[in-house]
């Protein structure tokens, strides 16, 4: 059976997932439905709204597999998003985030701590199209690799693409050697960022928030 992103995904939301008829997504209802996806094969979904997902719990989207597809903000906001750890990795609005787009959306007043690889987008993400991206709140993690976008962004593929992304949130890192992990790796945007090509297009990338280290 050829498993197409219509037969992987029955959640409420319109659409089919192909580039002609992404899934809609309108409310912290659908959010949360993608959410509770634990298997993304490359589909595309788009925003039709502002979604505020104000005491709204949900899973990191993406799960322990990460997140794969085309996420098109359409020029809209997501609101509101908390989640917090103790002892999660790869925690953000995203998990991880593999081989994808992301573009066009404003993340406002997030609330994520995780314990490493932690970002207000995406704990990582790799090999992916970023355009068009601002997040403000706070973010924060126990053992750093930490950043307002993404605790790690990393590209062994070419062309790399990272236009306009705007990192407003407030960073916070802290780091002792009985919590382990990296040490050095908090920063506004990323806090790694590795490119293994010098080809494609990196303009407009800005941090504004603070970035607070502790025992770096």
């Amino acid at each position: 059976v050829l498993l197409t992103p219509a037969l992987l995904f029955a959640g409420s939301y319109e659409g089919e997932g192909t580039a002609d008829k992404p899934y809609i997504l309108k409310t912290a209802d659908h959010i949360v439905e993608l959410s509770n996806e634990t298997s993304f094969i490359h589909s595309y979904y788009r925003l039709d709204a502002d979604i505020d997902m104000s005491g709204v719990e949900f899973k990191k989207i993406g799960g322990a597999n990460g997140f794969v597809g085309d996420f098109n903000g359409n020029n809209h906001k997501i609101s509101n998003v908390t989640y917090i750890s103790e002892t999660e990795e790869h925690v953000g609005f995203f998990s991880k985030v593999l081989n994808s787009s992301i573009y066009d959306i404003t993340f406002e007043n997030v609330n994520i701590k995780g314990r490493s690889y932690v970002g207000g987008v995406a704990g990582s993400i790799d090999n992916t199209s970023l355009r068009n991206i601002s997040v403000s709140g706070r973010v924060e993690a126990d053992c750093s690799v930490i950043g307002g976008i993404a605790g790690e962004f990393y590209s062994n593929s070419e062309p790399t693409e990272i236009i306009n992304v705007r990192n407003l949130a407030d960073v916070y890192a802290s780091y002792t050697s009985e919590k382990g992990g990296e040490s050095d790796c908090a920063g506004g945007v990323f806090g790694l960022c590795t490119l293994l090509f010098n080809t494609g297009v990196v303009k407009y990338v800005v941090n504004v928030g603070n970035v607070v280290g502790e025992g770096l």
